[in-house]
């Protein structure tokens, strides 16, 4: 009897593991690592619910960072508008100044790219980093349309070829087989994207659950 129920058991958890139904969290991660200047990207309908916010205030922001879906949010379709900028050390540069060692309580100075010292809270440091972010967004937006490239995902698609799938890493068990597709885009030194997936268990730190 033990053993039938041993064997029952592991039968369980096997048919478990590849449940369709298993929640499914999309993680959509961007790599610049391969490239030596910024890209950024417009504003883009469907990453509304993702956390943390890809869209920003500015209109744009950098090619970089994740960016996670939870199973109730994931939208069908996602319009990804990039462009190549210039070097990170240029646009500080250019758009957002320079900082000095100083003999204050922040011990930093800020200065706006005309010599400009900023004041106000922490030091200066947030009129520093707004006034750079607006800069630098009215210099991208300049941008010849030539310049945006367009890339393409289909979210519920790529969640759909792991349905029934039992993931490659991870454990069941201490996921409570929760799941969880890393869908990596890595930028390109000829600004093309190249792509990879990784499906694996999503482990949650609670270990069993019932």
């Amino acid at each position: 009897i033990g053993l039938s129920l041993s064997i029952a058991l592991l039968l369980g958890l096997g048919g478990c593991a590849s449940n369709p139904l298993a929640p499914t969290t999309l993680i959509v991660d961007f790599d610049n690592s391969e490239v030596d200047t910024l890209y950024f990207m417009k504003n883009s309908t469907g990453f509304e619910n993702c956390s943390p916010k890809i869209n920003s205030q500015y209109g744009y922001r950098g090619f970089g960072g994740h960016c996670t879906f939870q199973p109730q949010d994931v939208p069908e379709k996602v319009v990804i508008e990039y462009a190549r900028f210039m070097s990170s050390k240029e646009s500080v540069k250019r758009f957002y100044g320079h900082q000095e060692f100083a003999d204050n309580e922040y011990g930093v100075l800020y200065y706006s790219p005309e010599g400009k010292v900023y004041n106000g809270e922490y030091g200066g440091r947030t009129a520093y980093v707004s006034s750079g972010k607006q800069r630098q967004a009215q210099a991208i937006a300049q941008l010849p349309p030539s310049a945006w490239h367009t890339f393409i995902i289909y979210p519920k698609q790529l969640l759909k070829k792991y349905q029934g799938v039992t993931p490659e890493y991870g454990s069941a068990l201490t996921s409570g087989y929760a799941k969880k597709l890393v869908y990596t885009l890595s930028m390109q030194p000829d600004s093309t994207i190249k792509t990879e997936e990784t499906y694996s268990y999503e482990y949650s730190g609670e270990g069993w659950r019932n």
